[in-house]
């Protein structure tokens, strides 16, 4: 699509604007500029169950006995940061942004494991569990496991 005259992109510079605005709901969509390009979203959705009928420590413990199996060169940070989680989940007032960050941060590292793929299924049920939970801060979770809510 040509730029209108006087468009601007994002560095200032005269041209067409390569900025996208949505207004609204954009979840499993995917945004492409540029001519003849074709993408494909693969996603599944689910439904988060309220907060209060999650057992985080629970559904965090099962994370761990599932991501175990995981054969990988992170195996001790992928630990490291579920117990992080497990740890804030056990205080009085748990941090909801740390335990979605040490959650990401264990998925990530495994990811990268080829056993990942077989335990990947396994843990879909146990992580809309939790981003019930963690409400807002688990929406980046969902999306490692190609899921969206």
């Amino acid at each position: 699509m040509a730029g209108a005259a006087g468009d601007r992109d994002s560095s200032g510079a005269p041209g067409p604007s390569l900025n996208v605005t949505v207004g609204g709901d954009a979840k499993g969509n995917a945004f492409v500029q540029g001519d003849d390009n074709t993408v494909t979203v693969r996603y599944r959705e689910v439904v988060l169950p309220p907060a209060e009928q999650v057992d985080i420590r629970q559904e965090l413990e099962a994370l761990r006995d599932i991501l175990s199996r995981v054969q990988s060169d992170n195996s001790r940070r992928i630990d490291s940061r579920l117990e992080e989680a497990i740890d804030e989940a056990g205080r009085d007032d748990p941090n909801k942004d740390d335990i979605g960050a040490a959650l990401e941060g264990a998925l990530k590292y495994a990811q990268r494991a080829n056993e990942f793929s077989e335990v990947a299924e396994e843990l879909i049920p146990r992580i809309t569990q939790v981003c019930g939970w963690l409400g807002k801060v688990g929406a980046p979770l969902l999306g490692l496991l190609g899921l969206v809510a």
